[in-house]
């Protein structure tokens, strides 16, 4: 999160790529994964919202320590 995104133009294709590529480059047909450089054009890039990314920070700290005490509670629960 707090990223920049960027939408390319292969969309749902993205993951298909993704292995044709690994594919490609692991029997050795491409040399590297820089021809992907050339596949995927860059249409949009969306900067973070500040705000919703301040709010998403204090709520992932009281998410990690909830996290941990329902992981004791378990812990707990399952020794009986």
């Amino acid at each position: 999160f707090n990223t920049p995104f960027s939408k390319a133009n292969v969309g749902q294709d993205a993951a298909s790529l993704g292995a044709v590529t690994l594919a490609a480059v692991g029997s050795g047909l491409w040399d590297d994964f820089n021809v992907v450089d050339r596949i995927i054009e860059h249409q949009a890039i969306t900067q973070p919202d500040v705000t919703a990314a301040e709010q998403y920070q204090r709520l992932l700290a009281t998410y990690e320590k909830t996290w941990a005490y329902l992981s004791l509670i378990a812990d707990l629960m399952e020794q009986g």
